[in-house]
């Protein structure tokens, strides 16, 4: 009777144990269901922004760039992953990139600025970039920007400052002193 009742016992812990063992890997199968589900939903959301977004390590290394970054800069995560501004941009270019970064770092706070950045063929296209400073699970701490194309809105405001300073110009070499 005590090695029935042992045997009994042994193939209840065995079926628990399967059992366990089986809810421990849907419980796995459903948490990665759900982070994969969200790293698509992040992916989407950033892929189909207008704005250009990058990630960047402690190190000021690139670890991230969305799809709109890749096709205005002509690049690809993969190129520009693990490299600094220094490998990428013009060093003066890279040196005032590298000071907003590391403003974010030290201060850990947001910040606002307009960055002028060439494109591959050269180009500059001035940048109303927002950055700010977080950090991942492990507490490593990270850059992250996202920036808006601003260089036609600067164009306009320089035709416009222009033409201001050609009327007042004209108004105040005036013979007759322009009367309205």
């Amino acid at each position: 009777a005590h090695e029935l009742e042992l045997g009994i016992a042994q193939r209840l812990a065995g079926v628990f144990l399967l059992w366990a063992a089986a809810f421990l890997l849907a419980q796995r199968k459903q948490s990665e269901f759900v982070q994969r589900e969200s790293e698509e939903r992040f992916a989407s959301f950033m892929n189909n922004s207008p704005a250009v977004a990058w990630m960047k390590d402690e190190q000021f290394n690139h670890v991230y760039v969305n799809q709109p970054f890749e096709r205005f800069f002509k690049t690809t995560l993969k190129q520009i992953q693990g490299k600094s501004d220094f490998d990428i941009w013009p060093e003066p270019i890279a040196r005032k990139l590298r000071a907003h970064d590391t403003q974010v770092l030290t201060s850990e706070k947001n910040v606002e600025v307009y960055e002028t950045v060439p494109t591959p063929d050269g180009e500059l296209h001035h940048w109303f970039v927002y950055k700010f400073p977080f950090k991942d699970a492990m507490g490593r701490k990270f850059v992250g920007g996202i920036a808006t194309d601003v260089t036609e809105r600067k164009k306009i405001e320089e035709a416009l400052r222009n033409s201001e300073l050609r009327f007042r110009s004209v108004w105040d070499n005036s013979v007759e002193g322009m009367r309205l």
